[in-house]
């Protein structure tokens, strides 16, 4: 298992229980992939883009750690993809 963070950027206009419910589905996508969440936070809330996103001028940023197996990533990516509140991921491989 390698460690990896992933950055997602989502809409602004998602209700409180919606942004909830959100966080708890990125954690759960996580760990169906045999994947261990390390830590997870939201990075910033409510922040202005340097350039429009899916007509988006602001985000929100979630931020997570955790170990997975290398074969799942590509399958994380396109399941957070398909989500149309997400509007950008980055996930990174951690040293």
């Amino acid at each position: 298992m390698n460690k990896y963070e992933i950055m997602i950027i989502t809409r602004v206009d998602l209700k409180e229980t919606e942004k909830e419910e959100l966080f708890k589905q990125f954690q759960d996508t996580i760990i169906k992939n045999s994947g261990q969440i390390i830590n997870q936070q939201a990075w910033l809330s409510k922040s202005r883009l340097t350039f429009p996103i899916k007509r988006q001028r602001e985000g929100l940023y979630y931020l997570i750690q955790f170990n997975i197996i290398p074969n799942a990533i590509q399958k994380l990516k396109q399941t957070f993809r398909l989500n149309e509140a997400v509007l950008r991921i980055m996930i990174t491989k951690v040293k």
